[in-house]
């Protein structure tokens, strides 16, 4: 891959974040198929269901979204951004629906990470759009330039 084809720092960065999301919701979906029976038998709530298919819709949005991002597919800014938002919304779902002790212990960090982690997200694709780098605001920009 030549310079000039190669993905800025700032969006490798991001498809590497989006890849260990993917890889942490196929984690999970082992994990609750491999003690299926014992988190039946602790009678865990949310079952062990919910953790197979929590995991595997988690792991297949950050697989297609770093895909999508790394091969500089139409969209894979917005597919980005939408994976990252509804990661976060669905940790603190979690978070909140089923946490028993009130989660209170590492509030102020999970609300300082969501932040960053999001910003960062959000930031990153924007500079990116901004800069020309994707492919759609580049045949947007030739067609604004009829000079060219």
């Amino acid at each position: 891959m030549s310079a000039a084809a190669r993905l800025p720092r700032r969006i490798q960065l991001l498809v590497l974040a989006l890849a260990a999301l993917a890889l942490t919701g196929w984690f999970r979906l082992w994990q609750a198929l491999a003690f299926w029976t014992d988190l039946t038998d602790i009678a865990l709530r949310p079952g062990p269901d919910y953790l197979a298919v929590s995991g595997a819709a988690l792991g297949m949005l950050g697989a297609l979204a770093a895909w999508r991002l790394a091969r500089r597919r139409p969209y894979s800014a917005n597919l980005a951004r939408l994976t990252a938002l509804v990661a976060a919304l669905w940790y603190w779902a979690e978070r909140l629906l089923f946490t028993r002790n009130g989660g209170a212990a590492n509030l102020p960090f999970s609300i300082a990470i969501t932040a960053i982690a999001l910003g960062y997200t959000f930031a990153a694709l924007a500079w990116w759009q901004r800069r020309g780098f994707h492919p759609n605001l580049r045949i947007e920009n030739e067609r604004q330039r009829p000079g060219s």
